[in-house]
């Protein structure tokens, strides 16, 4: 796959693409001539092995919250 076809397929920009590229635990590239390669099938491994769960919060407050709000408190 091209650089441009993994990035419609993850939905980020070519930019990201070269990003994750060089990351140690990134997307794997292969160089045929000048251009960068990806296999599907290590693309989708990637995919795989970011999944990020989704979080429920027992109680209805998430745990760690580091500040509570006054009325008044000037929030930038």
């Amino acid at each position: 796959m091209t650089t441009q076809q993994v990035a419609e397929l993850l939905g980020v920009s070519a930019d990201t693409v070269y990003r994750l590229k060089e990351k140690s635990d990134g997307l794997r590239a292969y160089r045929v001539g000048h251009s960068l390669r990806f296999r599907r099938d290590e693309v989708e491994t990637y995919l795989a092995c970011h999944v990020v769960e989704p979080v429920f919060y027992t109680g209805g407050k998430p745990k760690g919250v580091r500040f509570k709000y006054v009325p008044g408190m000037k929030v930038v």
